[in-house]
C-alpha cells in the first residue's frame, strides 16, 4: 500500500523548520565521527563541563516505571498483535508496562507510522478492537488496569520520504514523536497518564536533547 502526502498546516511545519535541520546537523556528526574512527583516530572523551565536574540530579522516577513486573514489546501497528501485548497473558497475569513499538518491529513505511498513531489512541481511550474474519476471532482490550504505555518511534537517522515539506522528506522520527504527541499523548495527558518514550538508537548527548524539543516548540505556538 502506497502512502505519500505533504506537510501544509501550520504546526507540523513549525516543528519540521524548527527541527529538521538540527537533526541533519546530529547526522553529519554521526558520520564525522564515524569516518575519524574508520581512519584510525582514537575517539576522545567531550571536554570537562558541568555534567562531569559537578554535582547534579535527575527528576524523580515516576511511579510507572518503578513497577516491578513483566515488560512486554511488539508492534503497535498491528493491532491484535498490540491488543494481545496489553491484555492478560494466558495464566492471567498482565505486563506492567508495554514498549509498544514502531521502529524495529515496525514495517518502517507511513502507513505503519500512521496505524501506530490511530491504534495508539485506540488504545489509550480503551477502544482498539480487531476481527479477525478469517479465524472468526474478535480481538478486544480487556477490563481491568493498562499497562503504561513506553513508545518507541523511528530514529532520528531516518527519513520518512512520503511526507515531505517543499520537496524535503521529513524526520521519521520527528513525524512518529508528533503524531504520537498530538493524539495518544493528548489523551493521556487528559487521564492523568505518564507520557514515556523510548528513544532508539542514540550516540551523544546532544541526540537526547532534541528529542526534548518537540513538545517545547508545539506549547510555545498561540
Amino acid at each position: 500500500m502506497k502512502c505519500s502526502c505533504r506537510l501544509e498546516s501550520n504546526s507540523p511545519r513549525a516543528l519540521h523548520d524548527a527541527l529538521d535541520g538540527r537533526a541533519r546537523q546530529l547526522r553529519d556528526a554521526r558520520a564525522a565521527l564515524l569516518k575519524e574512527a574508520l581512519d584510525g583516530k582514537p575517539v576522545g572523551h567531550r571536554p570537562a563541563s558541568d555534567a562531569t565536574t559537578k554535582d547534579w540530579k535527575v527528576p524523580p522516577v515516576p511511579a510507572d516505571l518503578k513497577k516491578p513486573g513483566i515488560e512486554i514489546s511488539g508492534p503497535c501497528s498491528i493491532p491484535n498483535m498490540f491488543i494481545n501485548a496489553l491484555n492478560p497473558g494466558p495464566e492471567g497475569e498482565r505486563a506492567a508496562g508495554d514498549l509498544d513499538d514502531d521502529e524495529d518491529s515496525g514495517g518502517h513505511r507511513l502507513i505503519d507510522t500512521v496505524r501506530s498513531a490511530h491504534n495508539r489512541l485506540a488504545a489509550v481511550n480503551r477502544e482498539l478492537m480487531f476481527v479477525d474474519s478469517q479465524r472468526n476471532r474478535t480481538y478486544a482490550i480487556a477490563d481491568g488496569e493498562l499497562p503504561f504505555f513506553m513508545h518507541r518511534e523511528r530514529g532520528l537517522h531516518l527519513d520518512e520520504p512520503d511526507v515531505t515539506v517543499d520537496g524535503t522528506p521529513v524526520n521519521a522520527a520527528l513525524l512518529g514523536t508528533a503524531l504520537t504527541l498530538f493524539y495518544a499523548g493528548r489523551a493521556q495527558a487528559g487521564r492523568g497518564q505518564g507520557i514515556y518514550f523510548y528513544l532508539p538508537k542514540l550516540e551523544v548527548a546532544a541526540e537526547a536533547r532534541w528529542y526534548r524539543d518537540p513538545s517545547r516548540t508545539r506549547r510555545s505556538r498561540p
